[in-house]
């Protein structure tokens, strides 16, 4: 049976990446960002390199799913403004 994932980060900094939590993924995840985000939250795969400009943008307000069986939500960057949120769920 495959575990439940859901969690919440807070942008610690603007402009600076931030790892998320280590979850193992069996199947997919989906990615929020709040409406009440003050900006965009920019994810990449893998590397503390992601920038608001690179990367794939999730708009205030906006989902996103990502099939990522067999990898960890650790090897997911994030970059936002800070105080936002970002949630996940997934299994």
């Amino acid at each position: 049976m495959n575990s439940v994932i859901a969690f919440s980060v807070t942008v610690a900094s603007t402009g600076v990446a931030q790892q998320l939590p280590s979850n193992a993924v069996n199947n997919s995840i989906t990615m929020h960002a709040p409406t009440a985000n003050t900006g965009t939250i920019v994810t990449v795969g893998n590397s503390s390199a992601v920038t608001a400009t690179t990367g794939f943008i999730v708009e205030k307000s906006a989902y996103a799913s990502l099939s990522i069986p067999g990898a960890n939500t650790n090897s997911l960057w994030i970059v936002g403004t800070s105080g936002d949120t970002f949630n996940v769920i997934g299994s």
